[in-house]
């Protein structure tokens, strides 16, 4: 719905007052214009109703009860831009959408000027817009994650990446168009053959036919089928794992072919992996805390993993991949900050929570350890500004 001009003005009259009363306790900040812009190129969601006005002001009075700072005079010309907005050409559909736009970038450049928080409800509640790029057909990890990795990109030491459990290399591809140099391993020799037609001709893309895990070793990968009567699963080769876990009642481990597996820590040692590595990549369903187990001494500024809440299907027999018993193992390397980002079982509405070791019950999806808090900062920046942030409460305490 349109906006009519006497509630346009009220709202406008509001936040002027309330730029009033903040001028005594707020100081000016740099990047006025340019945040706007960095928000706009980012994608910033419109909404055909006046609820984004609501949810901004909503978010600038907990701001101010909490007594953090705003950068004020941003603020101040975007009330006149809406003030503007208003006497020039009210009620278009473009107009709205501009006047939405601004208010929306509220919540963002708030976060931008304060620390981050290990937890907090994001009150505007956005949903993640892609803009042109095309999800991941199937993956554990979906487009969301693949963008976060992307967005990391420029914050990174190292531009090395370390892709394991590569599949068909869905994940590879993004990461070498954005700039990574991709060493990927892929064990089951079907995908690793399509992992190879792909983008096996690509210079900064290096294949590697193993699985890795805590040591060298042999092991056998468990392959799966697909029972359904109408090919529910997809690419079953998702779904091979070096762990015999539970499965849903239409898809079975059928076969099992022995593989080679390596540890992190024994190909640096070789020289086959670089010493020096910007982000890994770890998908090995319920194998993934092994992976680490594997890196020994060796540290990366980004690590991801795939995690199951206990109450999911894979997970009653397997609580290694437990989320927890992932923050347990990556915070005795010193990774002290993280990022969740979660799918219900069932559902495909995704959220972010951070640095909680707590599950969302029949949950699942991956974690972001970072050593360095200045990334886990650019990453919590991205996730706000693109996921609905959710509420994790704290444990209840004995009476």
């Amino acid at each position: 719905m349109f906006l009519r001009p006497a509630r346009l003005k009220t709202i406008k009259n509001e936040l002027f007052d309330k730029l009033d009363e903040l001028l005594a306790h707020i100081r000016k900040l740099d990047l006025l214009l340019e945040n706007m812009a960095a928000i706009t190129t980012a994608g910033a969601s419109t909404l055909e109703n006046d609820s984004s006005i609501i949810e901004a002001l909503i978010f600038l009075a907990q701001r101010v009860q909490e007594g953090q700072k705003v950068d004020y005079e941003y603020l101040l010309r975007m009330a006149r831009q809406l003030e503007r907005l208003q006497e020039e050409s009210l009620g278009t559909r473009t107009d709205l959408k501009e006047i939405q736009q601004i208010l929306r970038a509220l919540p963002q450049l708030l976060q931008r000027s304060t620390p981050a928080p290990n937890e907090r409800l994001d009150v505007s509640a956005q949903p993640l817009r892609q803009i042109g790029v095309p999800p991941l057909e199937y993956s554990a990890y979906d487009s969301t994650e693949v963008e976060l990795m992307a967005y990391l990109y420029t914050f990174l030491p190292s531009r090395i990446a370390l892709d394991v459990g590569a599949n068909v290399g869905d994940i590879s591809k993004r990461l070498l168009e954005v700039g990574y140099q991709v060493f990927a391993f892929e064990p089951y020799q079907p995908a690793f053959e399509q992992l190879k037609q792909r983008i096996g001709d690509n210079e900064n893309f290096h294949p590697f036919q193993l699985a890795l895990g805590p040591s060298d070793t042999t092991m056998q990968l468990h392959i799966a089928r697909d029972l359904s009567a109408t090919g529910v699963y997809k690419d079953v080769t998702l779904y091979s794992s070096l762990l015999r876990h539970p499965m849903p009642a239409d898809l079975h481990f059928v076969e099992a072919v022995d593989v080679p597996v390596r540890s992190l820590a024994s190909l640096h040692r070789s020289a086959e992996v670089p010493a020096t590595v910007g982000l890994l990549k770890i998908d090995a369903e319920g194998f993934d805390i092994e992976v680490i187990r594997g890196m020994d001494t060796h540290r990366y500024p980004v690590v991801t993993t795939e995690y199951w809440d206990e109450q999911m299907v894979f997970a009653p027999t397997n609580d290694a991949n437990r989320l927890d018993r992932q923050v347990a193992e990556m915070r005795r390397r010193g990774y002290y900050w993280h990022i969740v980002i979660h799918r219900d079982e069932g559902r495909n509405d995704v959220g972010f929570y951070c640095n909680s070791p707590r599950s969302i019950a029949s949950s699942w999806g991956n974690i972001f350890f970072f050593q360095s808090h200045d990334i886990f900062s650019q990453a919590f920046q991205w996730c706000s500004a693109s996921l609905p942030q959710t509420l994790i409460a704290s444990e209840p305490t004995a009476s």
